[in-house]
């Protein structure tokens, strides 16, 4: 690896004849031979470099530029993933293919149909993953295997299929009609006034509730339009202590306040560490500790 007249030192990365990277042109200073001289580059000529290589330049780069350590992904089997997205090359190599990415950790949990929260919670669950999947799959062919995968998965959390499909239904209708919803002006009639209010989830006396309101402020109040909305019950942790409470003499993360035995002088402090262990360190008498029942 040589130097320019300008001192500076010139590598030209191939992507192996990628579209993607034909050329990848990075400058480092003098100073970072000892880095990058191991890989021998003539002056002028376009090498191909290794996938190794071609990491350890580019996380190089970014650690010089940035002052930072990033992370890295490298394709396998034409398919690279990024974020929630797997990019994947076709055959001919001429496109790129996108679909929904997750990770091998990936456990398939999510609110289980029996669990007692809103409805609108569950369906919020379910629609979030058909949107992503219209967002995302670039294909229709991909985007029929993506439904399957959220079928799948809201089965093995006890979801009814008629649920799933209802959901990924209209989820599809909105996207396809986007366009054309656009472009028609339907005369609408004075705007309501949203006012929200939050009911306790109790079950279905909720939704009764709900009903009754509604109707009531059709007949009431017109020119408004309610909106509900719940929040999960609170636990029993809340309302009860599950924990044997601890000691405060063995509790870390306090501020104390220790008291001289012969003046009134005092002295406050905070401490990361149990307030036994701090205290001893404060050389208090052992009557204190004889006191809390420790030797």
């Amino acid at each position: 690896m040589r130097s320019n007249p300008d001192g500076y030192r010139i590598v030209y990365v191939t992507d192996n004849g990628s579209n993607l990277i034909n050329k990848l042109t990075m400058f480092y200073d003098d100073n970072h031979n000892d880095f990058i001289g191991e890989i021998s580059i003539r002056k002028g000529i376009e090498t191909e470099l290794k996938l190794d290589e071609k990491i350890h330049l580019v996380s190089f780069h970014c650690m010089t530029t940035f002052r930072n350590q990033f992370t890295h992904e490298v394709e396998q089997n034409d398919q690279l993933p990024f974020l929630d997205v797997n990019v994947i090359r076709t055959n001919d190599h001429a496109k790129f293919e996108t679909t929904v990415f997750r990770k091998n950790t990936f456990t398939g949990l999510m609110i289980n149909w029996s669990s007692f929260v809103p409805i609108e919670y569950k369906k919020a669950a379910v629609v979030s993953m058909v949107q992503r999947a219209l967002s995302i799959c670039s294909s229709y062919s991909l985007l029929a295997k993506e439904f399957e995968n959220i079928r799948q998965i809201t089965k093995r959390n006890g979801y009814p299929s008629t649920f799933v499909d209802i959901r990924i239904g209209i989820g599809l209708t909105k996207w396809l009609g986007k366009d054309n919803s656009k472009r028609i002006n339907t005369v609408t009639g004075p705007v309501k006034k949203k006012m929200f209010f939050e009911l306790p989830y109790v079950g279905s006396s909720t939704d009764g509730l709900k009903r009754k309101l509604t109707a009531l402020a059709n007949k009431m109040r017109p020119d408004t339009d309610l909106c509900f909305y719940s929040k999960t019950p609170q636990s029993s942790q809340t309302f009860f202590q599950l924990k044997d409470k601890i000691p405060k003499h063995l509790q870390s993360d306090v501020v104390y306040a220790a008291k001289c035995g012969d003046c009134n002088d005092s002295y406050v402090g905070k401490t990361e560490r149990q307030c036994l262990r701090r205290l001893q360190e404060h050389g208090a008498p052992q009557k204190l500790f004889t006191e809390l029942g420790l030797k």
